[in-house]
């Protein structure tokens, strides 16, 4: 009795306190979005993008989005820019010499602009999360994601935290009609690590990777020349650029981080006088090295797009990032250069530094070596680089995004239909007790759960949390509701939410064993077509509410279907793993 007690305590403590945050501009921008959900059609031959969460123009949507000015001449297109990073995104614009195009318009991030935008786009193009949690993909729309590279680092269920980590992404991914990967190897790793298989019914492209087309574009005169100028300085140039191995979405004190990295640019730069050394940083750290002066030497303009920079770097020094995968299309060399001693532990990687296209090391002198020796380094690493070729950048020729794009234009819009969800409200209580029964449906069932514990994104409750994670995780995928509070929801409120959290999936069957009825269970139910429940007379009255027929009572669970004739002996196994 105490820790449901102590449960509640800490429930009621977490919903008070994210009350606060519920004038941000993200919470306003969605009561927004939800109430205006249905009051506009959706524009044909219109396209939305949002690149990193706002903060950049680049990567594979700003790709695809220039090759459609060019196959779609007709189509509008406005990009989503956080207002910090709008000068960027105009002089990236102006690099491309688009500042003038009346096709495109740059609106702020979460202003009523941006979700009415939002709404009547016909096409959603993204790179990573979208919009925080306010996305639900209206029926006419389409979503593109193109992620935004090829992992070295691990990633969803395979890396420490992954569960709380990825609950947003698998969200966003349920949602997604074409998802465009770099190639095979990625490709598997999300089905298998953000638990696509058995559910995502989507399109997966791997033919090519839209943000290397960059490295066989020709640059005008005046683009070549302000990058040989302002970038290469005149001479060969090295590019140090590291990732991040965190596994949420803020670097938080990076302060020692930081200190490694301007160690091992001054050095460099003490070293090989006759290189021009550059600094691209990941983006979470961007605003603590803009604002630290010492950085400044080293660091290059926002108007180039990473692979740009790439394609006119001569040698990439990186650890785990994805970008030495795109650099491998140039054939010039790459070091990888450590500074996190404890990476397995904090993230993990999916193969071995052996198997890496370059030397790895951590220790700056032996990196300093390399550069010296770079020619017997390239000599060296030939066969591995070539295996690395042919894994991950075969089919990168210039004409990727044309392909896409060509994808695009036949694709309808589609969501997802999965077999079982069990109801997992009170996952963090000790009154949880469907850890086994969860194993056993899965190995009948393609199964998920659905949390209603949203605190514990900022908490991460506890042992008992823990426990259940580590049990259930190898069998199913886990949606988290973020609802604020458990106030009774409307019929169209309940829609929205349960549509939401669950990423547009319509189950076949829930499995709600819980006594007691919530407006999470609202939600829930309104996504599914056949519910497995105990009687309880408020229950009871929102599933007739819906439309739900009393189909049969089996031991102490009633069966509700919108089918009147649902032949409830399909359930069979269910019953037997849950007695």
């Amino acid at each position: 009795m105490y820790k449901l007690y102590a449960y509640q305590q800490a429930d009621a403590k977490w919903a008070h306190e994210r009350q606060a945050t519920a004038a941000t501009p993200a919470e306003i921008a969605k009561r927004y979005y939800d109430a205006h959900y249905s009051d506009w059609q959706v524009r044909p031959n219109t396209f939305l993008y949002e690149m990193q969460d706002g903060n950049e123009l680049d990567d594979a949507p700003f790709v695809l989005l220039r090759t459609l000015l060019k196959t779609n001449p007709k189509a509008t297109h406005t990009i989503i820019i956080n207002k910090d990073s709008l000068k960027k995104a105009y002089k990236v614009l102006a690099f491309w010499e688009l500042t003038a195009d009346p096709r495109i318009k740059v609106v702020d991030r979460f202003t009523e602009a941006h979700m009415r935008t939002l709404l009547t786009a016909e096409t959603v193009i993204t790179n990573a999360m979208i919009f925080s949690d306010i996305f639900v993909k209206r029926g006419r729309q389409r979503f593109v994601n193109t992620w935004h590279g090829t992992p070295w680092k691990k990633m969803g269920y395979a890396m420490p935290g992954g569960v709380m980590g990825s609950w947003n992404v698998i969200r966003t991914l349920m949602m997604t009609d074409l998802l465009v990967m770099p190639n095979t190897y990625t490709a598997k790793i999300f089905n298998r690590d953000y638990r696509l298989a058995g559910l995502y019914q989507g399109k997966i492209s791997t033919f090519g990777y839209p943000r290397n087309d960059v490295f066989f574009e020709k640059l005008s005169e005046r683009q070549l020349t302000t990058l040989e100028n302002a970038y290469r300085n005149g001479q060969p140039t090295i590019l140090y650029a590291p990732t991040w191995a965190g596994d949420a979405s803020s670097a938080g004190d990076a302060t020692a981080e930081l200190t490694k990295y301007l160690h091992t640019l001054v050095t460099l730069a003490q070293h090989f006088p006759t290189y021009t050394i550059r600094f691209k940083p990941h983006s979470y750290f961007t605003e603590a090295i803009n604002a630290d002066a010492r950085f400044a030497p080293f660091l290059v303009d926002d108007a180039w797009g990473t692979n740009v920079l790439l394609a006119h770097t001569d040698i990439l020094i990186t650890d785990y990032s994805s970008l030495f995968f795109d650099f491998l299309v140039t054939g010039r060399p790459v070091l990888f250069y450590d500074t996190q001693i404890d990476y397995d532990t904090t993230r993990g990687k999916y193969f071995e530094v052996n198997e890496l296209p370059g030397p790895f090391t951590q220790q700056l002198t032996e990196l300093i070596t390399h550069i010296e020796d770079i020619e017997s380094i390239k000599a060296q690493y030939a066969d591995q680089y070539a295996k690395f070729v042919t894994r991950f950048v075969h089919d990168d020729d210039g004409s990727a995004a044309r392909r896409v794009t060509e994808v695009m234009s036949q694709m309808t819009s589609r969501n997802q239909h999965g077999q079982l969800v069990v109801n997992g409200e009170d996952f963090s209580d000790a009154t949880f007790n469907l850890r086994d029964q969860i194993a056993d449906l899965a190995a009948t069932y393609d199964t998920s759960l659905a949390i209603y514990e949203a605190h514990l994104l900022d908490n991460w409750y506890g042992f008992q949390f823990f426990q259940n994670i580590d049990a259930t995780m190898p069998n199913t995928r886990i949606f988290v509701n973020k609802q604020l509070s458990n106030l009774p929801l409307t019929l169209n409120e309940a829609m929205q939410q349960g549509h939401r959290f669950l990423g547009n999936v319509t189950f076949a069957v829930a499995l709600i064993p819980q006594d007691d009825f919530s407006s999470h269970q609202q939600a829930l139910i309104t996504t599914v077509n056949t519910v497995i429940t105990v009687t309880n007379t408020e229950r009871d009255a929102w599933l007739d509410h819906l439309g739900f027929t009393k189909i049969v009572t089996h031991a102490n669970f009633v069966v509700w279907s919108h089918d009147e004739n649902f032949d409830s002996t399909t359930l069979s196994p269910l019953f037997m793993a849950i007695q």
